[in-house]
C-alpha cells in the first residue's frame, strides 16, 4: 500500500493508492482506468525493416496506425558508426523523492533482513471479534457523527496529506529537512504497500455496507477496511520521527497522539472501525521493526541511507535501534 512533485507529494499520500482512493474515490501516481480519456493517434517513428530485420544503416519512416510486425532486438546494431568518447556517468542522478520512496518499498520486500515480513507483521484477523463487539463499534461509529463538521475539513486534508501535519508539529519542511521528508514518505510508502497486503487477505466491509445510516460524506475508498491505512502510516511515519529527532525534542511526545487523532478523524468520517484503526497501529510498530532489521543488515539498503541522512539534518544520535 504507491508518487508526485513533494506538495503534492505530501500528496505522496495522494501518491498513494490506497489513500488517494481515500480522498476522492481515486487518486494515485498511475491513471486508473476511465471512460473518456483522449487517445489520439499520430505519426510514430518505426523502424525501416526487410526480411524481418533493420535494414543497414538504421532508417526510419513514419507509421501512421498499428501493423502486424513488431521491432526485432538489437536495432541499434544497425545505427551508423559513432566514435564520440561517453561521458564517465555511470549511474542516475535524477531519482525524484517519491520513485525513490517505491524503490525503497520494493528493495525491502526483497531484503534479508526483512525475510518472512509478511508472517512477522500480520495482524489478527478481524473475523475472530464477536458480532456483539461489531455492533458496539458500529453504534460508537454513529456516535461520532455529531462531530463531523467540526472534523470536515481537517478529515479532507489529511486524505491525502499526512505528512505535512508531521511537519507542523515537528517543525520542519521539504527544505529544510529533505532527507527528513524523504524518510516519512519511504515510511508512508511501505505502510500503504503493507496494508493493502492484508486489506486483500482479511477482506472486511466497510462500516457504512453494515451500517448504511452512518451516510460518510467523504467517499469511500474502493478497497476493504481491515486494517485502517491512515492508521498505519500515520503511526509508521511517527515511529520513523523518533528514529531521526533528539530524546528531548519537545514534540515526540505528541507523534503517536497526533497519528491517533488522524485515525480517529477517519473513523469520525465512518471509514473506519475502531478495530482497524488499532490494527492499523500494531501493523506500524510491526515494520517499523522491519525497518530497523534492514537499516541495521550488512547488505546496504535506500531505508538505512535515509535515515542516517535523516539523523544527520537534526544534529543529534539517533534513537537506539533494538538488536
Amino acid at each position: 500500500m504507491a508518487y508526485l512533485p513533494l506538495n503534492a507529494a505530501n500528496a505522496a499520500n495522494a501518491a498513494n493508492a490506497a489513500n488517494a482512493a481515500n480522498a476522492a474515490g481515486s487518486s494515485s501516481a498511475l491513471f486508473l482506468l476511465s471512460g473518456g480519456l483522449p487517445r489520439p493517434i499520430g505519426a510514430s517513428p518505426w523502424p525501416v525493416l526487410r526480411n524481418g530485420a533493420a535494414v543497414k544503416p538504421l532508417q526510419w519512416r513514419a507509421q501512421i496506425g498499428i501493423r502486424p510486425e513488431t521491432v526485432p532486438d538489437g536495432i541499434y546494431d544497425a545505427a551508423a558508426d559513432n566514435h564520440d568518447a561517453l561521458p564517465g556517468i555511470k549511474v542516475f542522478k535524477g531519482w525524484t523523492i517519491e520513485n525513490r520512496a517505491v524503490a525503497a518499498v520494493a528493495q525491502l520486500a526483497a531484503h534479508p533482513g526483512a525475510a518472512d515480513w509478511p508472517a512477522k507483521c500480520e495482524p489478527a484477523n478481524w473475523h475472530d471479534q464477536p458480532a456483539e463487539r461489531v455492533q458496539r463499534e458500529l453504534d460508537m461509529l454513529v456516535s461520532l457523527m455529531e462531530y463531523r463538521d467540526g472534523v470536515m475539513s481537517e478529515a479532507i486534508a489529511q486524505a491525502t496529506n499526512i505528512i505535512s501535519y508531521f511537519q507542523g508539529l515537528v517543525g520542519f519542511t521539504d527544505a529544510s529537512h529533505p532527507e527528513t521528508t524523504n524518510l516519512c514518505i519511504i515510511a508512508l510508502n511501505l505502510g500503504q504497500f503493507a496494508v493493502m497486503l492484508y486489506k486483500q487477505m482479511f477482506d472486511r466491509p466497510r462500516p457504512s455496507q453494515l451500517r448504511p445510516a452512518l451516510m460518510p460524506e467523504m467517499e469511500v475508498p474502493g478497497h476493504a477496511s481491515y486494517p485502517s491505512g491512515h492508521s498505519t502510516e500515520a503511526h509508521l511515519i511517527a515511529h520513523v520521527l523518533e528514529l531521526v529527532l533528539d530524546p528531548y525534542h519537545p514534540a515526540r511526545k505528541l507523534l503517536h497522539p497526533l497519528a491517533d487523532r488522524i485515525a480517529i478523524n477517519r473513523e469520525v468520517m465512518g471509514l473506519h472501525y475502531r478495530s482497524d484503526s488499532e490494527a492499523g497501529k500494531y501493523l506500524a510498530e510491526k515494520i517499523k521493526g522491519v525497518i530497523e532489521d534492514v537499516a541495521n543488515h550488512a547488505q546496504p539498503s535506500i531505508v538505512r541511507v535515509t535515515l542516517g541522512d535523516a539523523v544527520g539534518e537534526w544534529g543529534a544520535e539517533p534513537a537506539p535501534v533494538a538488536d
